[in-house]
């Protein structure tokens, strides 16, 4: 590559990252590919390929580092669906040329999992950003946000799959205003109230109640418990746990049923039979079922 070339290197993983790849491709400009996250089948390891571009999966900061040194050109850093964190030296060797997209309206739901946390906490309302990397994470010039509808009976992996189609849509925009941007700010733009706990910071290992379902519940949070832990055949959670008397089993499946009979008594619980083994919890609004595993002592 000669010096003076124009270069994007696109850090992340999935049909983001890949969708980055096509559009820097299609600016004209020289593409690295870091994956920050390897996964069984990876679209964007394909795509490289196809496309004959350098992809890298390893050593990514001294990588970095080392094109970022080299001075080669205009450089620009699309960290797209990234689970790497850029330490603060190459943050400060970038001077803004890095541009992070979240999947939630920054400055709330910072961190890891966002869908969940939004799901979990009954938000109607999620959506995406775009912003500048900085050394404190999700903090920076935002770009632009774009908000996003979330369904009754949205799930994990269904609002992730809608943030990152999101994120490609307003792909080609984020960039154009940053190109325009070119500056350095360490705090986000938005003046806000102090952010409530339930919207704040997430790490990677955290899940929503500890992952344990509680009988206590009213159905309407069993409901939303589930589906925010829900991704599918993704394992970004392990499945939930139930406890009951005294046993404890894994939650393999659940099905709401809305409006099943007015006359049920409040939140009452129908029916447990071991041998399948399933519950059943009932109220006027409808019956949330669990399909159940034994976790053996």
């Amino acid at each position: 590559m000669k010096s003076g070339e124009s270069i994007y290197l696109v850090v992340g993983t999935g049909k983001l990252a890949t969708a980055a790849v096509e559009y820097s491709l299609s600016r004209g400009k020289n593409v690295i590919v870091f994956e920050s996250e390897l996964h069984a089948f990876s679209n964007l390891a394909k795509a490289c390929e196809k496309y004959r571009i350098p992809y890298f999966s390893d050593s990514l900061g001294k990588r970095i580092e080392k094109i970022l040194e080299s001075n080669l050109g205009d450089v620009l850093i699309i960290s797209a669906y990234n689970g790497y964190i850029f330490p603060k030296h190459l943050v400060d060797l970038a001077e803004g040329k890095i541009i992070n997209f979240h999947n939630s309206l920054l400055p709330y739901y910072r961190g890891r999992n966002a869908p969940s946390w939004v799901i979990m906490q009954g938000e109607s309302i999620t959506g995406i950003t775009w912003h500048q990397v900085t050394p404190e994470l999700d903090k920076g010039h935002v770009l632009l946000r774009s908000e996003i509808q979330i369904s009754e009976n949205e799930t994990a992996l269904s609002l992730t799959n809608k943030t990152l189609n999101k994120g490609i849509e307003t792909l080609e925009q984020a960039v154009s205003l940053w190109d325009n941007y070119r500056g350095v700010s360490s705090e986000t733009d938005l003046e806000v109230p102090t952010i409530p706990p339930h919207a704040g910071f997430r790490l990677g290992r955290e899940i929503p109640n500890s992952g344990i379902y509680d009988p206590k519940w009213e159905i309407e949070k069993g409901y939303r418990f589930l589906r925010a832990v829900d991704y599918g055949p993704f394992p970004v959670f392990p499945k939930p746990q139930i406890s009951i008397e005294n046993q404890l089993y894994l939650v393999m499946g659940y099905k709401f049923q809305e409006n099943v009979d007015s006359n049920s008594e409040p939140d009452s619980l129908i029916y447990f039979k071991e041998e399948t083994p399933h519950i059943t919890f009932k109220n006027s609004q409808g019956q949330l079922t669990l399909r159940l595993e034994t976790i053996n002592a």
